[in-house]
């Protein structure tokens, strides 16, 4: 004969089993939907970023665009992130921010070595030769 504790614990056990079945689908529904949600702010921030650039609003455009890049990577969207590190190259170089530009896109394109002049030491021509040669190496 089956003891009433033990009958007590089983019963425990298929209630708590039955209480994390049903709870578990809702969970993941509201982490799809928290991503969906993260997305699409993602992709506003994007559109709003392109309409501030076309204002001439560089700055403005330069801040959507962080705020982009830092959802697609919550993400872990690199087509995201790849996007906005771009788009913050093309706000970065109407603002003057050359260097900053220019390291925005190294990152954005993956490339290994330092090609951004850092001084006037190294002059803006070896630094299109450098991007032309790791660019070649991505399409050749």
């Amino acid at each position: 004969m089956i003891s009433f504790w033990r009958l007590f614990k089983y019963l425990l056990l298929c209630i708590l089993g039955l209480s994390i079945a049903i709870g578990q689908p809702s969970l993941i529904l509201a982490q799809e939907v928290s991503k969906q949600t993260q997305q699409h702010q993602a992709e506003v921030l994007n559109q709003r970023g392109q309409r501030q650039l076309d204002l001439g609003q560089a700055r403005e455009a330069l801040e959507s665009w962080q705020q982009a890049t830092k959802l697609f990577e919550h993400l872990k969207d690199r087509e995201g992130i790849t996007g906005t590190l771009i788009n913050q190259n093309v706000a970065l170089q109407a603002l003057g921010l050359h260097l900053r530009a220019c390291k925005i896109v190294v990152t954005a394109l993956k490339f290994d070595v330092e090609i951004c002049a850092t001084s006037s030491d190294q002059p803006a021509d070896s630094t299109k030769r450098l991007f032309d040669a790791e660019i070649d190496k991505l399409t050749g």
